[in-house]
């Protein structure tokens, strides 16, 4: 047995005696603190980054439009050299 605790016990509800240990009369327990360390903070940036589409970004809609009008003005120019207007 433990020095300094007494094993106290009763049955519950008919089940067996369960031992509990206290501490004895006239004794001190003695108490420790527990230091838990401190985890790293995460890092706000990575999550909102995990969060975005990847890969490379694609035309706006008015560099398409104005990719399309050089190349109309192209094949019209092309085409009035080739045949002039009657």
């Amino acid at each position: 047995m433990h020095p300094g605790f007494v094993i106290c016990g009763a049955p519950i509800f008919g089940g067996p005696a369960v031992p509990i240990f206290r501490p004895a009369k006239g004794t001190v327990m003695k108490t420790f603190t527990v230091t838990v360390p401190m985890r790293k903070p995460r890092n706000p940036y990575v999550a909102a980054s995990l969060r975005r589409k990847c890969g490379a970004h694609g035309t706006s809609g008015a560099a398409r439009r104005q990719r399309g009008k050089t190349l109309l003005r192209r094949e019209i120019d092309r085409l009035a050299a080739i045949e002039p207007s009657p």
